[in-house]
């Protein structure tokens, strides 16, 4: 075995999203240009009518194949209902997720969408629009009551224990870059008291439905 086979495969999403143009439709190729990293890598692309797309990088160990395609399974049924949403882009083999691993770089999964127009919210934001997000935000609680998950659906349940606690998937908050003392001992107390009102809560939900 070589030296070069035996090195870990490079982590390298930029490498990743050009791999992934070739995935999809003429139509849909461009160059990607990073928007945003956070725990994806969200990348513009540009195409040649003028158009754009988006093309997700997902983090690596995160969600799974099946996790993303339950998120568009949700996606769709939410677009369904009348509520404006992502369209996921498929490639030329009909699917809507996609393993991209090029030589020597660590795969990843990626996902494309159609572009949504919009703006980062300022604090000259229209206080209309919050009103516009409250008739939203009720339209998504009545579809999350209503809406039957189809055979497979799995996603992440966020809890107080599974953000904050010692096995949180984001890892420990204690461990963050440069949180200094009196932060720690601020957020210490945050997360204990907010963890005593959640426990107080589903309490009284249980004395409740018993």
């Amino acid at each position: 075995m070589t030296d070069a086979a035996r090195m870990p495969a490079m982590d390298d999403p930029d490498a990743i999203a050009g791999a992934a143009m070739s995935l999809y439709p003429e139509s849909c190729r461009g160059t990607p240009r990073l928007l945003c990293l956070s725990e994806n890598a969200t990348y513009r692309v540009d195409l040649p009518d003028g158009g754009r797309r988006v093309l997700r990088v997902h983090r690596p160990g995160y969600h799974d194949a099946d996790e993303i395609r339950s998120e568009l399974a949700w996606l769709d049924s939410l677009r369904r209902d009348g509520i404006r949403a992502p369209v996921p882009v498929r490639g030329l083999d009909g699917e809507w997720l996609h393993h991209v691993a090029p030589p020597g770089v660590a795969g990843r999964h990626v996902v494309m969408f159609h572009w949504i127009a919009g703006t980062q919210p300022t604090a000259d934001i229209d206080p209309a629009s919050f009103a516009r997000l409250g008739r939203i935000t009720a339209h998504l609680h009545r579809h999350s009551r209503q809406w039957s998950r189809p055979p497979g659906f799995r996603r992440r349940s966020w809890t107080h224990a599974t953000m904050v606690g010692p096995d949180a998937p984001w890892g420990r908050w204690q461990e963050a870059r440069g949180l200094d003392r009196a932060s720690h001992d601020v957020i210490a107390r945050a997360v204990e008291r907010i963890g005593g009102e959640n426990w107080r809560i589903m309490d009284r939900g249980r004395s409740v439905l018993a």
